[in-house]
């Protein structure tokens, strides 16, 4: 079922890279999503799995792949996707999460209870850890600008946006190779509205943990690249947005017994702001243990 000039309704872009063991699974809940009026962009950011040959072999004409010669990284392939597709509205969707079968339905029809003032949305959402199933529910009738530049508080695979959404605020920076959804975010809510379903429509499934150093390098281009707008909401708040970020980085060095880099960057970030809570290292070191269970060598790069 497409719209006029035989244009899909939504377009679902799901970059991958080597996943094929969970690529199935995404594109799956796409093709059995009660709401059939759809594309499916699969951009392979030049993967070396038999991610091609796979795609290959499925029968089904709302699927387009794209495959980069090399890999772009995230934002790239987003960006491919993106500029690629037809839809008149475009759905986000990680290659190792998955869509309850009403996903697209139930967002289309909210979209179209608020008419052209709403452009983007995200719904609640499942996270599968090692050892438990949480249910996160995104806030509702809060300042989401406020909120995203402290963190990150949606999950790509929930976003659904209209068109304009990424003409306004501009596409993924391909410099990032993490926080490029939250970059985004920051982005596109400092000058437009959101709207939240609560209900849990996708499931996320945790990957393999960052190393430190993936954490840190991308971490200091979001810092510099956003810190005035950390700043846009007050001194003290600034201090606080910063602060959190180089917390967070040395809380990932000592999670690798790095204790060097990571007393450096938690110094560092009691600098910004020292009224930190005492439970917040503690609190964060085990939900890093919980998140990511394998062990971890030390390292010192």
């Amino acid at each position: 079922m497409l719209i006029g000039n035989g244009r899909p309704l939504v377009s679902v872009i799901i970059p991958t890279y080597n996943r094929l063991h969970t690529l199935d699974r995404a594109i799956k809940s796409v093709l059995c999503q009660t709401n059939d009026n759809l594309e499916i962009i699969v951009i392979d950011d030049g993967s070396t799995d038999g991610t091609d040959n796979y795609i290959k072999n499925i029968e089904d004409d709302r699927i387009v792949y794209i495959k980069h010669e090399f890999n772009k990284g995230v934002s790239a392939a987003r960006n491919t996707g993106i500029m690629a597709s037809k839809g008149e509205f475009i759905a986000l969707l990680d290659s190792d999460d998955e869509w309850m079968p009403e996903k697209t339905a139930i967002q289309l029809e909210t979209f179209s209870k608020y008419g052209e003032n709403i452009i983007a949305g995200c719904t609640g959402h499942y996270l599968i850890q090692p050892d438990r199933k949480l249910e996160f529910q995104p806030p509702e009738n809060i300042f989401w600008f406020k909120w995203c530049l402290f963190q990150c508080l949606i999950s790509p695979s929930t976003l659904m946006t209209t068109r304009t959404a990424f003409e306004k605020a501009g596409y993924f920076d391909e410099r990032l190779i993490r926080f490029e959804d939250w970059d985004w975010f920051i982005r596109y809510t400092e000058f437009y509205p959101f709207i939240c379903i609560s209900k849990p429509l996708a499931t996320r499934y945790l990957g393999k943990p960052p190393r430190a150093k993936e954490v840190q390098d991308p971490a200091m281009v979001f810092i510099q690249k956003n810190k005035e707008k950390f700043y846009s909401l007050g001194f003290w708040y600034g201090r606080k947005a910063m602060a959190r970020r180089f917390l967070d980085i040395g809380i990932h060095w000592l999670r690798e017994k790095n204790y060097k880099k990571g007393i450096f960057y938690i110094l560092k970030g009691l600098g910004y702001f020292p009224f930190q809570p005492p439970h917040l290292f503690i609190r964060k070191i085990i939900e890093l243990k919980r998140l990511y269970s394998s062990p971890v060598k030390k390292f010192t790069t």
